[in-house]
């Protein structure tokens, strides 16, 4: 994500991006990178409360 960002500012430092433009693309690839960790917590939660279903140990132990 961060080539993405990369190349958003050096458009915009070219002149080929508008400011607004390059707060989008930044504002989007952030929401993108919460959306990614959001998923991997969501996951981790499923899987311990699995853990806890099934009265495994958790990895927290």
């Amino acid at each position: 994500m961060t080539n993405a960002a990369a190349r958003a500012g050096r458009a915009y430092a070219a002149g080929e991006t508008s400011l607004s433009e390059l707060l989008v693309i930044r504002r989007s690839l952030a929401d993108t990178a919460l959306a990614a960790r959001l998923a991997a917590v969501n996951a981790r939660e499923a899987e311990e409360k699995l853990r806890l279903d099934l009265h495994l140990p958790s990895r927290f132990d």
